[in-house]
């Protein structure tokens, strides 16, 4: 879980709020911090904080990630993982 790992080594929080929530059609993780935060818009390949590889993880398995954060105003993670249905 790298977006539990760059709140504990990057973000300097105080406080780390972890959310897993399942529906029969998908599951939906939240890692929510109060720490430093950064600028997604300057990228995520030079955020340096493991941001790409969460990317690129999701796009392999169909997922949605979306970052939420601001300098100075915390972190917010959140993955969609759509659950697909047995074929047979």
């Amino acid at each position: 879980m790298e977006a539990l790992n760059n709140s504990l080594k990057h973000a300097h929080a105080q406080r780390i709020q972890l959310e897993l929530k399942m529906s029969p059609v998908q599951v939906q993780m939240s890692v929510k911090d109060d720490g430093v935060g950064f600028d997604p818009q300057t990228g995520i390949d030079s955020a340096g904080m493991g941001l790409d590889i969460m990317q690129d993880r999701c796009e392999k398995i169909g997922a949605q990630l979306k970052i939420l954060s601001e300098p100075q105003r915390g972190a917010e993670i959140n993955v969609l993982v759509p659950i697909q249905g047995d074929s047979q």
